[in-house]
């Protein structure tokens, strides 16, 4: 969060956006516009499971701190360097040389 806070209030970062609640991943995609004001952003979805929808988004920093605080089925991660992985070092961690897909667990936090 301190990373996308610095380069000032006029630049947005991207986020990934979780809605946790009871229901569908189109209605959760309604339930993040609602509440984050993220008009369209259904076409941003990178995953919909039975517990969870995320999707991709472009948020300046007070309006992702204000979304993340919005509900607690709501879960707001900035992406950073950190929680990317090459896939270079994805495919010789796991030993795997042809495309494939790969899931990770966002969890929500502080």
């Amino acid at each position: 969060w301190e990373a996308n806070e610095g380069p000032g209030d006029d630049v947005a970062a991207p986020y990934l956006v979780c809605d946790f609640t009871a229901g569908t991943g189109h209605s959760r995609v309604k339930h993040i516009d609602s509440l984050c004001n993220l008009p369209d952003i259904g076409d941003q979805s990178v995953q919909n499971l039975p517990d969870r929808t995320c999707v991709d988004a472009q948020l300046l920093y007070a309006d992702a701190k204000k979304c993340a605080t919005k509900s607690e089925f709501i879960a707001v991660v900035p992406y950073t360097a950190w929680t990317k992985i090459s896939y270079k070092d994805l495919s010789a961690y796991s030993g795997i040389n042809e495309s494939a897909r790969y899931v990770g667990i966002i969890c929500p936090g502080d």
